[in-house]
Order: structure tokens, then sequence, then C-alpha cells
């Protein structure tokens, strides 16, 4: 399934209708979408030993976050109706129904933004290399190569942010952090 809808795709890289079908379409960006999940996962998991039973608020390590997919509270599924996510800062705020102790290991599986960015770069680069191979363009060849560096910085990103969390964190309750326990699942 991918992360961005069909629609946006369209309007955001400018595509009518008449070019390609929305079949068409869909298939480039189920492709993009299996692809990220080779490259990057299906969503990033953070992983905390709780330090301050006091605090209700985890800042996850991106900003911009799509969706929160699950979370485990030492090892029992945390109901999404126990949290919300603020998208824009990337901070889950529990309500009073969960109750931390000291050495809990809170896990929060999510979804970056930047995925879906890269969802719609990879369906952007195929799409250009595909009419590129119809209509060879130098043009088209140096957009490509563009977007294919952004894109490398965008997994870099990724990266960094897995490596940066490692050894430190801006959040109190995440100062035990095991960088072996970040993974891209």
């Amino acid at each position: 399934m991918s992360l961005n809808q069909l629609a946006v795709v369209r309007n955001r890289l400018n595509i009518p209708a008449e070019s390609m079908r929305d079949e068409e379409l869909q298939e480039e960006l189920d492709r993009a979408s299996r692809r990220v999940n080779a490259k990057v996962g299906k969503y990033l998991t953070y992983k905390v030993r709780v330090l301050d039973e006091t605090l209700d608020d985890y800042q996850l390590p991106f900003d911009e976050i799509d969706s929160v997919h699950s979370v485990i509270l030492d090892d029992d599924a945390v109901s999404s109706s126990y949290y919300t996510l603020a998208q824009d800062t990337g901070i889950v705020s529990f309500t009073s129904d969960v109750t931390f102790e000291v050495n809990d290991i809170l896990e929060i599986r999510y979804v970056p933004t930047i995925f879906k960015d890269i969802e719609l770069l990879m369906v952007e680069i195929d799409i250009l290399n595909h009419r590129n191979i119809i209509a060879p363009s130098d043009e088209r060849k140096a957009q490509i190569e563009e977007l294919k560096g952004l894109l490398e910085d965008y997994l870099k990103t990724i990266s960094k942010k897995g490596v940066a969390i490692g050894g430190m964190s801006n959040h109190p309750s995440s100062a035990y952090f095991d960088s072996d326990k970040y993974t891209y699942d």
C-alpha cells in the first residue's frame, strides 16, 4: 500500500489524465512503495528505556511524522486511544491511562513524512526515465540526475537520524538509547 494518494501524486507531478491512466500511475506508485519498503522499511522503530515515570511526552527523532504504526510498552501493545501524535513536531503524548515505571522499555514504530517524499521522488524518477527512453532529452536526463541526488540525500538523512540518536537525544526520557535497537522495519 502506497503512502501517497494517487490524486496527490498526479497533481504534484503535474501528470495530466490523458498522458497516463490512473491504473498506470497507481502501478508506478505501488512499485515505488515496494522499493521504499525494501530500502528503508515500512516504519522506523524508536526504542527507549523510561528514566522518569512522570513524563507523558516522547520526542521522535523526526519532527514530521505521517503516522504511528504501533506502540509497545514492555512487550504489551498500547492502544492508539491512549496516545496522540503531533504530526508536525514528532511528539507522542500519552494519556493518564498509561502508567510508566522506571526501566520500562517503550517502543514506538512510526512512519516519518520523509518516507512519503522518497516514494514520490521514486515515482517521478521512474516516470522521467520512461519518458526519456521514449524521447531522449539532455534536460530530462539532468533532471533525473538531480532527483537521484535528492533521493540519496533523503536516504542519508534517515541514516544520520539513526546514528545521531544512538549517542544522545534531546528528550530526558530517552537518555538511555540502544543504537542497536534502532531499526528500519
